[in-house]
């Protein structure tokens, strides 16, 4: 049995606050996670206030990810010791044991949907048994969900720019990634789920966002994404459609061909590339090689004027020897990709990965440095090459830079821009000249 002090709140309403750690997906989920509150009659208030409610929607993609969700939720506990603290999310599904005490709910990534109910459960008396960690998990088997849990949001946080959850879970099982054992196997929302979510969306919104685990394997009712995007495309009100990070190996001559036809999708893409070097491509169970990303890259600018091409990379894998890493390093500069995102490995137990032998810390370190600069570098090197272009940009937000008042969006290559005005843009959209490469990264626009 677990005291809890009863939270007396008939004259105003209860306060819940809300954190998000991790992907666009977990973004999304905690957007719908509020509404629900909201709905039950709760009111949204900033994590840094007071609340009777603190719900945490944990990560645990790396080590760094796992401290910062018992960091969190510590934080919760401290702000108001009296408070619910309900973690839910990847981490509680690998390791629920170790926040178990800390927290008053624990739910996996299948039973968010049922954060209300658990609250009022816990809300309506002065003490509940709680269940034990070790009795948690058996009970959310996620690893084993074949169906899609649809739970759609009706007013994206973001004021312009909405996130639109189309696929979870991962069949992939890279040696290096957990995701698959705290997400569980790829399902994919219907398609007419996500065109009804997305209409409702269209009247607010200008730009979406299609985010999944591994979104390249949304496949519902024998449509793929491709079909998704074509559909997608055709609903009046929404004018970008970007999409998420997609396995480099999807971009077909049959794909790109479908999307280009698209004139909503933008030209902003980006790649789960992980390593540019076959043999560690291999060791991490990648299940394609550079030769395949290479034909991708020639292949979207060969349909597409200065695509903006991203990748994610892993610095620093365990069997990554130096020239497995100067070959990659090579092959990323000779390939012009815009931007990396770069992570150094983090051990996550319960992967084949886990039990290799790491390299030494300096070392990783040393390769995450020089592909941060080397991203720097090429981020820099495609900002310029768009000067004199003419740029689509989405204004989204208000600024003084250099003392003078500015509107600041972004482009359809996901460049963030600035144009010198007085009037309030946010949320037009309109082709501008780029001019000039400001010192904050900034493409200035007239």
């Amino acid at each position: 049995i677990k005291k809890v002090k009863y939270m007396d709140n008939t004259e105003n309403k209860m306060k819940a606050a809300i954190h998000s750690l991790g992907c666009k997906v977990n973004s999304y989920e905690s957007t719908a996670m509020k509404e629900a509150l909201e709905k039950a009659g709760y009111e949204i208030v900033d994590f840094t206030e007071i609340a009777d409610v603190y719900v945490i929607n944990t990560c645990t993609v790396t080590a760094v990810a796992d401290k910062k969700s018992r960091q969190i939720i510590r934080r919760a506990k401290n702000k108001n010791p009296n408070a619910i603290v309900a973690a839910c999310g990847c981490y509680v599904e690998k390791n629920a044991q170790a926040i178990n005490h800390d927290c008053d709910i624990l739910l996996g990534n299948d039973t968010k949907v049922n954060l209300v109910e658990e609250i009022n459960k816990l809300s309506a008396s002065r003490q509940y048994k709680q269940d034990t960690a070790d009795d948690f998990l058996p009970k959310n088997p996620s690893f084993n969900l074949r169906e899609y849990i649809d739970s759609p949001i009706h007013a994206p946080d973001d004021k312009t720019r909405a996130f639109i959850k189309i696929q979870e879970g991962c069949n992939q099982f890279c040696s290096y990634c957990i995701i698959p054992y705290v997400r569980g196997r790829s399902r994919s929302r219907a398609v007419e789920s996500i065109i009804s979510e997305v209409e409702n969306i269209a009247k607010t919104h200008r730009e979406l966002v299609f985010c999944g685990i591994n979104l390249s394997d949304y496949s519902y009712g024998g449509y793929d994404l491709s079909y998704v995007i074509q559909r997608v495309n055709d609903i009046d009100g929404i004018e970008r459609i970007r999409l998420g990070s997609l396995e480099p190996d999807v971009f077909t001559r049959d794909f790109v061909d479908t999307i280009s036809k698209c004139e909503k999708v933008c030209k902003h893409f980006h790649f789960s590339l992980q390593s540019a070097s076959d043999d560690v491509l291999a060791v991490m169970n990648r299940r394609y090689t550079y030769g395949s990303v290479k034909s991708a890259v020639d292949l979207l600018n060969s349909y597409y004027y200065k695509p903006a091409i991203c990748a994610d990379i892993i610095a620093g894998f365990p069997s990554e020897s130096q020239k497995d890493f100067e070959t990659g390093y090579e092959r990323i500069r000779d390939n012009k990709l815009f931007q990396l995102h770069v992570f150094p490995f983090s051990k996550r137990k319960g992967t084949k990965a886990y039990n290799m032998q790491a390299l030494p810390s300096d070392i990783v370190s040393k390769r995450a440095k020089s592909l941060i600069n080397l991203s720097e570098e090429l981020e820099r090197e495609y900002k310029i090459s768009l000067l004199g272009d003419e740029l689509e940009v989405l204004f989204e937000e208000k600024q003084y830079i250099g003392g003078q008042s500015c509107v600041i969006g972004h482009s359809r290559e996901y460049i963030k821009c600035a144009m010198a005005a007085e009037n309030d843009l946010r949320g037009s959209i309109g082709k501008y000249r780029a001019e000039k490469l400001l010192d904050n990264g900034y493409l200035r626009v007239l």
